[in-house]
């Protein structure tokens, strides 16, 4: 009697630590797939401690993942991290803006017009400046049209930067991409605007001169789709 007694409290002790988690995958909408692998490894976190995930570590590349983890598909793995960081209130804009390994292929399909070829371009700026080549990519594509923009077609200006002339023009894609990430790096992230929402009152400021038809007011949102269109 004593180990059914054991047996019965050590399951419903197990179902109830997974429930809540599971419950709040599913009311964010997150697969039957997803929600099947995080019950998984948590059930395995429960009966192996020492091994057990530690979900803050999966915020940086340079951080051990666990194995488990690597073997999980990237866009699942992003849904269910991203869910979880909402759930233990962690800010997933700061940690989304800093360099990730990236999927040449996933960024390459995502790239229309004057854009198509680049993401190896992003993904290199992006490791050069500790930025999101997603991040950056997103900024282009909304800027640009994805790469439709007389400003790309005309000139390689990949993100509306400005000079003293007007738009800027650049010898090369290539060029203009690392210009743009050289200056959100020294310009917002190390000036301390580390969210998009925050990066999008300097960068494209609503109610600026030069903007008279009220473009401005689309571009957080504007980023933010075209980021989120990745996961």
């Amino acid at each position: 009697m004593s180990s059914i007694i054991d047996s019965n409290w050590f399951y419903l002790s197990t179902m109830q630590s997974i429930s809540q988690p599971l419950q709040e995958l599913s009311s964010k909408g997150a697969t039957t797939s997803a929600q099947s692998i995080l019950f998984s490894s948590m059930l395995n976190s429960i009966m192996n401690p020492n091994e057990s995930l530690n979900w803050v570590s999966l915020q940086t590349e340079s951080r051990p993942q666990p194995q488990f983890w690597s073997s999980v598909a990237p866009e699942m793995n992003n849904s269910i991290v991203s869910t979880l960081n909402s759930s233990i209130g962690l800010d997933t804009a700061t940690s989304q803006l800093s360099f990730q390994a990236t999927s040449l292929l996933q960024l390459e399909q995502k790239l229309g017009g004057k854009l198509a070829g680049t993401a190896k371009d992003f993904i290199a700026a992006g490791q050069k400046f500790d930025l999101n080549p997603l991040f950056l990519a997103s900024i282009a594509m909304h800027e640009t049209g994805n790469g439709t923009s007389k400003a790309i077609r005309e000139k390689n200006n990949v993100a509306g930067m400005m000079g003293l002339n007007g738009l800027r023009t650049y010898a090369t894609m290539q060029e203009s991409i690392e210009a743009m990430a050289s200056n959100l790096r020294r310009n917002y992230l190390n000036q301390g605007l580390t969210t998009i929402t925050q990066i999008g009152n300097k960068y494209a400021p609503v109610g600026a001169s030069n903007d008279p038809t009220g473009l401005n007011n689309h571009w957080v949102s504007g980023v933010n789709k075209k980021l989120n269109s990745f996961i």
